[in-house]
């Protein structure tokens, strides 16, 4: 290891004190809280269960299960949706009171309208998407702890799980800066407005590499980052909140982004850990970036990097999400709760094809929502432009 990066680089404590306090394993009797998701369920276990300390499923005062078939658990969680096999439907007859299931929303409100009728199958809902969105009674909004993608192979290969994570030292830094940009382009989301940034940038700077479906394929997201020191972080939507896999990756490969995204990440990142750029300028962007590399602050803000990727595994974790919400709300609920018996939950999906007029309903929602992103979108446009070129007037 470069005797700079093991100068800033402190080494995890002792396995007996290596958990945090937020992830302590208790002896007492376990709050079990089943986990679903969109994905297979193969699939699905091995994304969460690698995030958890031994991968034995408790992490505080919850114990995770993964199986499908589980009936016995306090709590439900849903990740975005249900799995629902082709040509079948997704109901899921509920084991617990409906006010312990929790939904977490993973996509943008410009790529998923989740709807009224939708949410208002569970009892929370911890979400980084508008308000205005989200019609919910008990809507939590934070960042959702999306799970993350550095580490994890999608071709096969070795899974790189919590615990490896937990200790492992930064790797060689041979290369310079790295992006992550696929070819991929919307008409609401930033994805056309990326690939331009990204284009430009390239000519600006070749040392960058970019990475993505459509350019440079990879198997494992630590290939784009591990190498490198920089990496270019662009999120798909701006809010408060708004926080994908895409900077917690970027920290778990121990680099320094420079990062287009949610204006309120210092409230879960040291704000030394991260530089924030603004893809709509150009030229603005391209000098932070150029003048951070010439000043080498890579080094010296590698001790706020690893600060930032323990906070990664350690409180921002969505297991650790999860735990401090149901530990905090499981009380309220008391033996006389009433039962989920003959409650479900459905699949996005199948609840339009068996209740036709939600159906309708989820679509005209859809269409307003839309409208009014679109609306927003024109009007941020025109803001931007016109305080772009007040600053050009003042400049001259």
């Amino acid at each position: 290891m470069d005797w700079r990066l093991r100068k800033a680089y402190q080494p995890p404590p002792a396995e007996s004190d290596m958990i945090s306090k937020d992830i302590i394993k208790t002896s007492s009797q376990p709050i079990i809280v089943k986990l679903m998701a969109r994905m297979s369920p193969d699939s699905m276990e091995q994304h969460f269960r690698r995030q958890l300390p031994d991968g034995d499923g408790l992490w505080g005062r919850c114990r995770f299960v993964f199986d499908a078939a589980a009936e016995e658990y306090d709590w439900l969680v849903v990740y975005h949706d249900l799995y629902r096999a082709p040509g079948s439907l997704s109901i899921e007859k509920l084991r617990c009171p409906r006010e312990k299931t929790i939904l977490i929303t993973t996509e943008p409100s410009t790529i998923t309208v989740y709807g009224k009728d939708y949410l208002r199958q569970y009892g929370t809902v911890i979400t980084f998407q508008e308000p205005w969105v989200i019609s919910h009674p008990n809507a939590v909004f934070t960042q959702p702890g999306l799970v993350w993608f550095y580490g994890f192979p999608d071709s096969g290969g070795h899974i790189r799980s919590y615990d490896e994570l937990r200790v492992a030292e930064p790797p060689e830094k041979n290369k310079l800066i790295s992006t992550v940009c696929s070819s991929r382009k919307g008409a609401l989301t930033l994805h056309s407005r990326r690939v331009r940034f990204t284009e430009q940038l390239k000519s600006a700077i070749p040392e960058l590499d970019i990475f993505g479906h459509g350019v440079k394929p990879m198997s494992d997201k630590a290939e784009a980052l591990d190498p490198y020191q920089y990496h270019i972080t662009i999120e798909n939507h701006v809010y408060p909140h708004h926080l994908t896999e895409k900077l917690p990756d970027a920290f778990l490969g121990y680099t320094l982004p420079f990062y287009h995204g949610s204006p309120n990440a210092a409230d879960y990142f040291p704000p030394e850990s991260f530089i924030y750029i603004d893809i709509r300028d150009f030229k603005r962007s391209r000098d932070i970036i150029r003048s951070t590399i010439a000043n080498n602050e890579y080094q010296d803000r590698l001790p706020y990097i690893i600060e930032a990727r323990r906070r990664v595994l350690d409180e921002h974790n969505i297991f650790a999400l999860l735990d401090r919400y149901i530990s905090k709300t499981d009380g309220r609920f008391s033996a006389k709760t009433q039962s989920g018996a003959d409650q479900f939950i459905m699949n996005r999906q199948t609840l339009r094809l068996k209740k036709p007029l939600i159906g309708i309903r989820s679509l005209a929602e859809k269409a307003v929502t839309k409208g009014k992103l679109r609306f927003l979108k024109c009007r941020s446009y025109l803001l931007s432009r016109d305080t772009m070129d007040t600053f050009s007037l003042r400049g001259n």
